[in-house]
């Protein structure tokens, strides 16, 4: 298998990208809370956040959604 060219650009332009994803995130929760004036608006945001990427984490983890193993 051939070695990247370039390791350093891949992991700057993935650097770049989260930080570009936090900034979109928290400008997210500034225009909810300016929006709707509410804490708990926030918070839902940030438990909305998780919620729709814990399936996609399982599945890394190896875990069946039913409960039991599948081989």
């Amino acid at each position: 298998m051939e070695a990247w060219k370039y390791p350093m650009i891949l992991l700057f332009g993935i650097g770049i990208s989260n930080v570009g994803a936090w900034i979109y995130f928290i400008a997210l929760n500034l225009i909810v809370l300016d929006i709707t004036q509410s804490a708990l608006a926030i918070s839902a945001l940030y438990i909305l956040s998780v919620c729709i990427l814990l399936p996609s984490k399982t599945r890394y983890f190896d875990v069946p959604t039913n409960g039991m193993k599948v081989d």
